[in-house]
């Protein structure tokens, strides 16, 4: 299926409405409904100082639907919303593709993020959103260590406080900490990595699988004539998904940050190619063509998402917090985000009611 866009807002609007009849409208009103369900979690937050000890929890209150949402796939919730198939399986399926690597079969809540995902009012920094990071670093005046954890261990005082012993590969003596947050997605491929000592996780990691994504950056001309397409002139496709059996879900053509769509100004041909293994050689070549670079990533960037889904716990021992529990509800940068403000909020609660005591 090819859609092409106009430059005029009434054309592509009526072009949607042939393709999709009133989907795409029920789609967005859908999308507008639940939108304020994000932004009504910041004041809980910042204002109240409110924490949320579990995922189910959290996804309750942000909205009573979205834990739902999560025991079933986003095709039956959006179905049951009365919303067409054939948007479902195009567009909200390229969604998924693009974002997660992953199919409408999906749970709903990570579906519902995705839906969100495909607005056009998105931002990133330029030179990359790590930035974000390192002036908070700086600004919290906190002590970085770049070490290498090899095990934690709890020891129980006699009057029964409890602090744990963090060991690394890096230095000879541990360091002992009242609390201890763990920012990395635990699953079954690194559960082992670090070995938790005097306590027992309250849950099997091993049930919790992360989805690899293979990230090939392109500097070249796609070869139209792969796709038996040829392409309009002066038209550029700005994303291709797919639901068949290629070796690729999505093909994204990149706009550099700083690019101001109203000139229209030449950019170079850079594409993202998302895959769930390494692309070969002989394929880049088939598909692409006057090719300059190319950039592969290789990693495992969110979970395995299942339905009915289930969560790994935010509290894993009496001082131990896990912040990337809540990527098995979505993984994004917000919620993640949303997850360490949680967690600062409960461990100032901890912190307080520690110093009150006798």
């Amino acid at each position: 299926m090819v859609f092409t866009s106009s430059s005029s807002d009434i054309i592509t609007g009526v072009r949607v409405l042939l393709h999709y009849g009133f989907d795409y409208f029920k789609l967005s009103q859908w999308r507008k409904k639940l939108l304020p369900s994000f932004t009504g979690i910041y004041p809980k937050q910042l204002e109240k100082n409110d924490f949320f000890p579990s995922v189910d929890e959290f996804l309750r209150a942000l909205n009573e639907k979205f834990y739902d949402f999560s025991q079933t796939s986003i095709d039956h919730v959006l179905s049951k919303d009365a919303i067409g198939q054939s948007i479902i399986h195009e567009f909200v399926s390229a969604g998924m593709q693009a974002n997660y690597g992953q199919t409408v079969n999906s749970q709903g809540f990570v579906g519902t993020v995705a839906v969100f995902g495909m607005d056009a009012n998105l931002w990133c920094v330029h030179g990359g959103n790590n930035q974000i990071c390192q002036p908070l670093l700086a600004h919290s005046g906190a002590n970085l260590h770049r070490e290498r954890v090899t095990a934690v261990e709890r020891v129980t005082a006699k009057g029964g406080e409890v602090t744990y012993k963090v060991y690394s590969s890096e230095s000879k003596e541990p360091r002992v900490y009242d609390f201890v947050v763990v920012a990395f997605p635990i699953h079954r491929d690194n559960c082992d990595s670090i070995e938790w000592r005097r306590f027992t996780l309250p849950v099997d990691f091993r049930e919790f699988k992360m989805h690899r994504t293979v990230a090939t950056m392109i500097h070249g001309e796609v070869d139209w004539s792969w796709f038996n397409w040829k392409q309009p002139l002066g038209a550029r496709a700005s994303m291709i998904c797919t639901t068949d059996r290629q070796p690729f879900h999505s093909i994204g053509f990149q706009f550099p940050v700083d690019y101001r769509f109203k000139e229209k100004t030449a950019v170079p041909s850079v594409w993202k190619v998302f895959s769930n293994e390494p692309l070969s050689d002989e394929w880049i070549h088939r598909v692409f063509k006057d090719i300059k670079e190319v950039q592969v990533i290789d990693w495992l960037a969110y979970p395995d998402y299942t339905v009915p889904q289930s969560f790994p716990p935010i509290r894993l021992d009496h001082g131990i917090f896990y912040v990337n529990a809540i990527e098995w509800a979505a993984s994004c940068m917000e919620l993640s985000i949303i997850a360490a403000r949680n967690i600062a909020n409960w461990l100032e609660v901890l912190i307080k009611d520690t110093e009150r005591r006798p």
